[in-house]
Formats: C-alpha cells, sequence, structure tokens
C-alpha cells in the first residue's frame, strides 16, 4: 500500500509541463528553445512551480500529434519494406544533430527519435529487431 501511495505521489508531484515534454522527448533545453520561452519560466514550469499558459501545453499536445502520424507513417513504410525483404536487416536514418532534425520539421533530434520510439512501440517485435539505426556520423544504436 505504501509504494502505491508513493507512485501517486510522485505522478502528482511531477508537472504537467515536464511530463508532456518529456513524451515529445524534449529536455528542459530544448522545451524552451521549441516554445520560445524565457529560461526561468520554463524551469519554474518544469519544476511544478507555475503552471504554463494553456496555449503552451496546447503547442506540446499539437507536437505529440503530429509525431504520432510521423510514426504511423513510419511504421506503415517499415512493414511495407519488411514484407519485400523478408530476412534483410532494415536500416533507418536517425538525425544526431538539432540542425538535421529542425530542417525537415521538428524541434529536436531527441523529438525525432521520439518519432521512432512511438513507431518501434506500435510495430511487431519481429520487425523491430530488424531495425539499424544509423545516424549520420555512421553510428549504429
Amino acid at each position: 500500500m505504501n509504494n502505491l501511495l508513493f507512485a501517486v505521489r510522485l505522478i502528482t508531484m511531477t508537472s504537467l509541463f515536464k511530463l508532456f515534454s518529456q513524451s515529445c522527448g524534449l529536455s528542459i533545453k530544448e522545451a524552451q528553445l521549441f516554445l520560445g520561452t524565457n529560461v526561468d519560466t520554463t524551469k519554474s514550469w518544469w519544476a511544478g512551480r507555475r503552471n504554463p499558459p494553456e496555449a503552451v501545453l496546447e503547442k506540446l499536445v499539437d507536437l505529440s500529434i503530429a509525431q504520432d502520424v510521423a510514426a504511423q507513417e513510419l511504421l506503415l513504410q517499415l512493414e511495407k519494406l519488411g514484407k519485400k525483404n523478408k530476412k534483410q536487416h532494415l536500416t533507418l536514418h536517425a538525425y544526431s544533430l538539432d540542425s538535421q532534425a529542425q530542417a525537415v520539421g521538428w524541434p529536436s533530434a531527441n523529438a525525432y527519435m521520439a518519432v521512432i520510439r512511438k513507431a518501434v512501440e506500435k510495430m511487431p517485435a519481429e520487425l523491430a529487431l530488424r531495425l539499424v539505426l544509423v545516424t549520420d556520423r555512421n553510428k549504429t544504436f
């Protein structure tokens, strides 16, 4: 019973702003840059000392929805490729630099990685196990 109370307390102590930002793959600094807000204001929202305006949370929800749509499109593409090449690994190029992700409309490389995470969460295990993620620096992770 104490564990349940502790878990509930942890959930209520985490700010919605922090929860939404992290679910979108944004660090506090990335959230601040994405929203164009003051550093101290963003830190206050993150810590739960102040609540952000509704428009801020809506912008994070909009990002999350865009990520869900992109993840679904990615999943469909990977499933098609997976059916064509039943035994081969599927290589997926991921952005390692924020500037690369921003060039295609994502606020950060981490926000794009959230898209990949969402796609992988929905795909069959046999397809996920065939994925190879590669960055522009030729590092596999």
